[in-house]
């Protein structure tokens, strides 16, 4: 069952429909809900996927994304649990059931590998309509519904008495029952008198979205909100959701929506704050999903270089820039980038020293403190210090923190009690230097060991992910977004350092 829902019997003298609306349109000022990161991504992903796309590493790449979101959506829907091993594998290497051992599931491996590859079945399908430019129907998204669960019969329905049983699923077509969770609580699906004339209304609003230019990732959290809001089908709708959020991504040269387990909890909340109509948590939800795809498909060209996949295919990449004179372009676009983290490690030095102030005023008389400020610029002696830091938190985030290209940090260090440093680190996130950097915000304590020297403890890092940021940004709204987002760090920070034991 998605998101743990079940079909109701009408009969169910306990089943009360709370009072049901139709769905709504975005808001005329939508653009203030919009993710403020991705824009400038996106343009840096435009500018170069030409290069990226044709190479073995990006088909290769590809091929792993479509595998890790058919099996994540899976997961998220508990239709099946997998060791986290297995899964890498199955990522790497294809759905084979040759590649589950017995145990590693909670399900048989051959009912979890068709499961799963009905999912990737229906994920290819995405592409291949973008492929063929077809228009989204109420018809295709039923066409959806048959592929996901071409291999699933049955579905939950709660009886009169109130057990829960195993009824008959009906693929493809619209659902004849209430919805309601597994947990008894009522929730404002759509009746099923309405299903098909709200379907309607929802592919006639996303037409009209497409003509307006409505970003993808306020229309992809609009779409699968709405769509859920519906609820048209028996089950599934959870995994139909996510496909229409990815096709919208995906039409705007983008990359499926990609929802970890870990992030269930988050997605389901900020389905909930969607359904009290503010639909920014799923926004920036799916935005982290996209952030991720850019970041890891812009470091592609160098892997190809690396592994020597195709030496004729890597000669050609290099041969077809330098005709370009790509090189030319791309000192001019790390230059720029690089002015605006100068401008960004001014702003963060002038956050510090407010910071440093307001802790010194309110401790005075009270406790000692020793507070200091310290910064490394681009290409002086100390801006590679912090390795051991930087690295670890780049592993938090799964990528390569690239430093011989480009570094720079600066460092609040608090000694009150005990000895906090809350670290930011501008590098660039990737083997290429193609103008894109990222700022990690890092916070750790050190502690005197045996021998007299001090060691790192208690390192993590402040928020979800990094702070990217490019030559295709804006630098007034740049500094706006860095100003917002160091807000957050340093609040996070001086809980830390408050909590620390």
């Amino acid at each position: 069952m998605e998101l743990d829902e079940v079909q109701v019997d009408d009969n169910n003298p306990n089943w009360n429909q709370p009072v049901w609306q139709s769905i709504e349109d975005l808001p005329e000022d939508w653009q203030a809900i919009a993710n403020p990161e991705l824009p400038a991504l996106a343009t840096v992903w435009k500018d170069q996927s030409a290069e990226v796309e044709p190479t073995p590493a990006f088909k290769t790449f590809m091929e792993q994304m479509v595998r890790r979101v058919a099996i994540e959506t899976g997961v998220i829907e508990r239709l099946y649990n997998i060791d986290e091993g297995i899964t890498v594998l199955l990522i790497q290497h294809g759905i084979d059931e040759a590649l589950i051992p017995f145990g590693k599931t909670d399900k048989p491996a051959s009912r979890v590998v068709q499961l799963i590859r009905d999912q990737q079945n229906a994920v290819e399908a995405l592409f291949d309509f973008v492929r063929r430019a077809r228009r989204l129907s109420t018809s295709y998204i039923r066409e959806l519904h048959q592929i996901l669960t071409a291999h699933q019969t049955i579905t939950d329905a709660r009886m009169p008495d109130g057990r829960v049983t195993e009824i008959e699923l009906v693929r493809g077509d619209w659902r004849k029952s209430n919805s309601m969770p597994l947990d008894g609580l009522p929730h404002a699906y759509c009746p099923p008198e309405h299903i098909a004339a709200e379907m309607d209304r929802l592919v006639a609003l996303h037409s009209e979205h497409e003509k307006k230019g409505i970003t993808a990732d306020v229309e992809a959290a609009w779409l699968h909100h709405r769509f859920t809001q519906i609820h048209p089908f028996q089950d599934g709708n959870g995994r139909v959701a996510r496909c229409l959020a990815s096709l919208v991504f995906i039409q705007a040269h983008w990359f499926p929506l990609s929802i970890a387990e870990q992030k269930r909890d988050a997605y389901i909340d900020s389905l909930r704050t969607a359904d009290a109509g503010d639909l920014r948590p799923l926004i920036d939800l799916f935005a982290e999903s996209e952030k991720r795809a850019f970041v890891a498909s812009l470091t592609l060209l160098n892997q190809v270089a690396t592994e020597g996949r195709d030496t004729r295919a890597i000669v050609s990449v290099v041969a077809d820039r330098i005709s370009r004179q790509k090189r030319e372009v791309n000192e001019q676009r790390c230059h720029q980038v690089e002015q605006y983290a100068s401008d960004l490690l001014v702003q963060a030095h002038e956050r510090f020293a407010s910071v440093k102030r307001d802790i010194e005023a309110g401790l005075r008389g009270i406790a000692e403190s020793h507070i200091w400020i310290n910064e490394a610029p681009n290409k002086t002696e100390t801006a590679n210090w912090f390795g051991f830091q930087i690295v670890e938190a780049a592993k938090t985030f799964k990528y390569f923190a690239n430093r011989q290209d480009f570094s720079s940090w600066i460092r609040l260090r608090i000694k009150v009690e005990h000895d906090t440093e809350l670290l930011l680190s501008f590098h660039v996130p990737g083997y290429d230097f193609t103008g894109l950097l990222a700022c990690t915000a890092i916070i750790f304590r050190r502690e005197a060991d045996a021998s007299g020297g001090h060691v790192t403890v208690d390192l993590q890092t402040l928020t979800d992910s990094p702070f990217y940021f490019s030559y295709a940004d804006e630098a007034e709204e740049l500094l706006g977004r860095f100003q917002s987002w160091l807000g957050a760090v340093v609040k996070e920070a001086l809980v830390y350092w408050q909590e620390a034991p």
